[in-house]
């Protein structure tokens, strides 16, 4: 009996549903081009992905005077040693301690290099707002710092 009142259930369902679409519901017909035009339109308004509007010049400059040439934060633990860029807030100086590039020299693996080296590899954090209507930090934003200017595991530092 259970069985019958299920399968009861079921079949009223499914006749409201075909009777609200057949007599109900309208079907909607829009021209491909213009919905193509506004996904377009809307995706454009809406963008909060950060765009490269030029190129980068990447110049060819060694990594020491990449490094000296902007006021830094140093970073250092057991593992890793380098520094955070104040122009950007960009993390563009890492090499690990404990890795070494070969077995004659003590030169440390170098992981991140500043992006006007010539191998530039560095990390960018930031903001994005959208339709670019209010004014964000970006690479060429000057930071200072609040506190300490060392970064480790026991010192958290604070930029402004």
């Amino acid at each position: 009996m259970e069985n019958k009142n299920v399968f009861v259930a079921i079949a009223l369902s499914m006749a409201v549903l075909l009777f609200w679409g057949a007599f109900f519901e309208t079907p909607k017909s829009v021209d491909e081009n213009l919905q193509q035009q506004n996904v377009n339109e809307t995706t454009k308004d809406n963008n909060i992905s950060p765009s490269i509007n030029e190129a980068l010049e990447v110049k060819s400059i060694t990594r020491e005077d990449s490094i000296n040439k902007v006021e830094r934060i140093k970073i250092e633990n057991d593992s890793i040693i380098g520094s955070i860029s104040l122009r950007g807030g960009l993390i563009d100086d890492v090499s690990f301690k404990k890795h070494k590039q070969n077995l004659k020299d003590k030169k440390n693996v170098i992981f991140l290099n500043p992006q006007e080296t010539e191998k530039g590899y560095f990390i960018e954090t930031g903001w994005t707002s959208i339709g670019n209507k209010i004014k964000v930090p970006n690479t060429n934003s000057i930071w200072e710092v609040v506190g300490n200017n060392i970064l480790n595991e026991n010192k958290a530092i604070i930029l402004k």
